[in-house]
């Protein structure tokens, strides 16, 4: 009995079959031959295209091995007028991703970040930080912004302190000059090879990295630094963010924005805090009037005795100063110090009179002006150094004469200084 092939369906006579009919099966055969041939000829035809052959056709979008080649428009992208031109294209985006992380100042989002550089704050100052940010112990001097972060610009530069910091000063006795100093590239963290590491893929783009080797909780290391795989041969070779610490609670673990291309048991990596300065000192003073001195800021002043720092004096927050000093005259005067300490001479001093220090009744300016008139009843007499204003009245037994006509002897100078 006749059987079939599997694919076309040809009749394959048995023994004996179609005596004299042998030309039914064959022509049935020969009709399903063509029509195979012919429909993969059509097949063939349409891949070509408008190439030759098919082969040609494969040629445009596969290498010799089958790999893909890339299409002219990702050959296009790989060439930037501002990187210029790589081989390949995620460089390419590499160099984007880091400038716009560079420019996030380690903010949430690039428009944050340009938000901040137009907030109002002054240059080359600390902008905010929590209250006696500044101490010292022995001959050792501090900047803790472990709870609170010291926030910092420097040449216009977003700077954080987000650990406790510190410098130990040596010398002779005398005022030593304590300065926050910006590294361009950011300061090293951790430099580590380690054979205890494991990654894990936790989703298309996070990566769990543990290495039993570190307690990054302990190390300080925090969301917003940058882990760099300097492997070399790594697949993983590059820059990775970390967007937290102690995934699941376990503070050898990393949790990095992104995914490796490939596992790896072990590692050479750097982690790098891109927003962390300095703190050092100088016995130099800096210059009277405030000057900007490349990735350097003037943050306050140690007493050293030559073996331990005795105290420490802060400058005064966004090289600002101003508050309210009462006033009660003795014997017709008052004469008052007023520690701004913006550790520059002013450039900008403003004299106000009130009756209350909580801006609940009005300010009336005061002006500067000797003794020479004894009709001077709104003026005080002034003086400034690096530290401190100097406030005295002008005219005996006044302090100001108010906008209501009514001579005060007592009451609040509001005082605004500016570096």
């Amino acid at each position: 009995m006749a059987s079939q092939t599997p694919n076309l369906g040809l009749i394959k006579p048995a023994r004996g079959e179609f005596t004299n009919t042998w030309d039914v099966p064959l022509n049935s055969n020969s009709d399903a031959i063509d029509k195979a041939v012919g429909d993969l000829q059509t097949e063939v035809e349409t891949a070509r295209g408008n190439q030759g052959s098919l082969a040609a056709r494969l040629d445009t979008g596969l290498d010799a091995d089958g790999n893909v080649l890339p299409s002219p428009e990702i050959i296009a992208a790989r060439n930037s007028t501002v990187y210029g031109s790589s081989t390949l294209l995620a460089p390419r985006l590499t160099n984007i991703d880091t400038e716009i992380l560079a420019a996030r100042q380690g903010l949430p989002t690039l428009r944050d970040a340009i938000a901040f550089d137009v907030n109002g704050h002054i240059d080359n100052a600390i902008l905010s930080a929590p209250v006696g940010f500044l101490t010292f112990t022995g001959a050792n001097a501090y900047v803790n912004g472990s709870v609170t972060p010291v926030v910092a610009d420097i040449n216009g530069y977003r700077q954080v302190v987000s650990t406790q910091i510190s410098t130990t000063i040596s010398g002779s006795a005398g005022t030593y000059y304590l300065y926050l100093q910006r590294n361009p590239v950011g300061q090293t963290v951790l430099t580590a090879t380690s054979t205890g590491i494991t990654t894990t893929d936790l989703s298309a783009d996070l990566t769990v990295l543990n290495d039993t080797t570190y307690n990054f909780a302990t190390l300080n290391v925090h969301a917003g630094m940058l882990l760099q795989i300097t492997s070399v041969g790594s697949d993983n070779l590059g820059t990775y963010v970390i967007s937290s610490v102690g995934y699941n609670s376990n503070p050898n673990q990393l949790q990095i924005i992104g995914k490796f291309t490939s596992a790896q048991s072990g590692l050479s990596y750097t982690i790098i805090d891109p927003l962390a300065p300095t703190l050092g000192f100088t016995a130099t003073a800096p210059a009277k009037r405030f000057t900007s001195v490349s990735n350097q800021i003037f943050i306050g002043e140690a007493v050293f005795d030559g073996s331990n720092v005795t105290s420490v004096t802060q400058y005064a927050l966004g090289g600002h100063y101003e508050g309210f000093t009462q006033v009660t005259l003795s014997g017709g005067n008052f004469s008052l110090t007023i520690p701004h300490n913006l550790g520059y001479v002013p450039t900008r001093v403003s004299f106000y009179g009130s009756q209350a220090n909580d801006f609940s009744q009005v300010l009336e300016p005061l002006s500067s002006a000797d003794m020479t008139s004894s009709t001077l009843q709104r003026s005080v007499i002034t003086a400034m150094d690096k530290a401190n204003v100097y406030v005295k009245n002008a005219t005996n037994g006044v302090f100001y004469k108010s906008f209501a006509g009514v001579t005060e002897t007592s009451g609040y100078v509001f005082v605004v200084v500016d570096r």
